[in-house]
């Protein structure tokens, strides 16, 4: 008697016996990461000089606050010590390809030694724009390396985990330090009763899976979860050679600078070559016009501060690149530029036979402008001492205070 399995069930049965463990040759060269094992050194990368190769790519799956399923390709050099890696909706493992010539292709690369690049194009008009965003991080490193732990003793648990291609499936066993709601699957050749983390572990990752050293030992550590529920873990795990060439990619940061360094200079010849006419109001232009130039001188300082650090971590850094629109400038050019249209306004208003009621309606919102605005330069004073560090709620603020207007019909 001839027995047929349904086609649903050979297809499942079929699955079943291709879920192959991972060989002990892929093992072995998934595990071999001389940046972090201390064969090599972590190298310094240009932002547009050079091709970057990849010898690892991954496929990262993270869980987002709202529930939904994010999709990383996650590539990595494991001899100089940098990342890359850009997100999308799909999760098929096929998709991730580095295509630089791509529209809208999106890439960010991180090292150990500190560099940090985000690499972006854009059509416009035809032409395809290619930019990377270094945040000065090319010559001010940034000493990331994506692991910041507490100290504390990671303790071996009975759970285990399967991660990664069904013709390669990863075992691992869940690690988890006493009062922490963290549990991290790791695997590696070696997996101890107990792991030691300190500060001196490093990582080459994102979302908290990746390669990991943890007392000198090399791990890679397939998933985080925090209690039983996955954070983020690794789908398919590859020894793959990728690469892309960054040369085209102008520096951000560089056509910022020159752009802005031309227009304050540009505008300060428009100053410089104005003059102060004699007639009604004109004692009001010499204050906007020193006012200006002063304007142009501070921006010009701070502009040049925003290359003398790493805009990603150094403050004063930061500073300067927010200070570059100064906004108790700004309104004060405001206050001066409100009396000098109401001082008009009255002088056109005085040589009238009559004056409507609706250019007396006008002159009195005017005034009620000129009046919010000396308001909210007090209060813009106190922005910076009510929200002390904090440069983003500050600028926040201010910007509201700015919006803050009456307007007049």
């Amino acid at each position: 008697m001839k027995l047929y399995l349904p086609a649903f069930l050979f297809i499942f049965y079929s699955i079943i016996a291709s879920a192959q463990p991972i060989t002990s040759d892929e093992a072995n060269q998934l595990l071999r990461v001389p940046v972090l094992a201390g064969e090599t050194t972590a190298s310094t990368i240009q932002p547009n000089l050079e091709t970057l190769c990849f010898d690892k790519k991954m496929m990262v799956v993270s869980t987002t606050e709202d529930g939904s399923e994010l999709f990383t390709c996650l590539f990595i050099n494991t001899r100089m010590g940098f990342i890359g890696f850009y997100s999308q909706k799909s999760g098929a493992a096929g998709s991730c390809n580095i295509n630089p010539d791509a529209d809208r292709f999106r890439f960010t690369v991180i090292s150990l030694r500190g560099n940090t690049y985000q690499y972006k194009t854009d059509l416009k008009n035809g032409r395809l724009e290619k930019k990377v965003i270094t945040s000065n991080s090319d010559f001010y490193y940034y000493p990331w390396t994506g692991l910041n732990p507490d100290a504390a003793i990671l303790q071996k648990l009975d759970e285990t985990g399967s991660y990664g291609h069904r013709r390669s499936r990863i075992s691992t066993r869940a690690y988890q330090a006493s009062g922490s709601t963290a549990k991290f699957h790791l695997f590696g050749n070696d997996l101890p009763a107990s792991i030691r983390v300190t500060s001196s572990s490093r990582y080459l990752g994102v979302f908290g899976v990746g390669y990991v050293t943890f007392e000198n030992r090399v791990y890679l550590q397939m998933a985080l979860l925090n209690n039983s529920t996955t954070v983020a873990y690794i789908s398919l795990a590859q020894n793959e050679e990728n690469c892309f060439n960054t040369a085209g990619f102008a520096i951000f940061e560089d056509e910022y600078y020159n752009k802005a360094k031309a227009k304050i200079r540009l505008d300060r010849e428009k100053l410089l070559n104005q003059n102060i006419t004699s007639g009604p109001c004109s004692s009001n232009d010499l204050p906007i016009k020193n006012l200006k130039m002063q304007m142009l001188d501070k921006e010009e300082a701070w502009l040049e501060k925003t290359r003398q650090g790493n805009l990603l971590l150094d403050n004063p850094a930061q500073q300067a690149l927010a200070k570059m629109y100064n906004y108790e400038d700004q309104l004060q050019l405001g206050i001066y530029e409100q009396e000098k249209k109401i001082c008009k306004y009255e002088d056109m208003l005085s040589r009238k036979s009559t004056v409507t009621a609706n250019e007396r309606q006008k002159l009195d919102c005017y005034r009620r402008q000129l009046s919010q605005m000396r308001a909210n330069q007090g209060e813009m004073a106190a922005i910076e001492s009510r929200y002390p560090g904090n440069l983003g709620k500050q600028v926040s603020e201010k910007q509201k205070l700015m919006m803050r207007m009456e307007l007049c019909n």
